[in-house]
């Protein structure tokens, strides 16, 4: 769910995403932020550079999700729900 919740927050805050609004989102620690957003890009649910220094993501591409209670069971379901937000 967190995967999701991060593609959501993108969508919500499109552009630059603050590490710190991550952490609250999530309820995560700080040096978690770069792994989930890692694990996103490995799942292709968005495509992001990680900015270290001035501690923010700026998504570029997000995937659109359109029931968000469900589970993603597949890549190929995945695919099928794809489009650029």
């Amino acid at each position: 769910m967190r995967l999701l919740t991060l593609v959501d927050l993108g969508k919500t805050k499109p552009g630059q995403i603050p590490y710190s609004m991550i952490e609250d989102t999530l309820k995560i620690d700080d040096i978690e932020v770069e792994s989930w957003a890692v694990k996103a890009i490995s799942a292709k649910l968005l495509i992001c550079k990680i900015d270290q220094m001035n501690q923010v993501i700026t998504t570029m591409y997000i995937v659109c999700i359109w029931d968000k209670s469900a589970a993603i069971a597949s890549s190929k379901a995945c695919d099928l729900e794809r489009k650029y937000c």
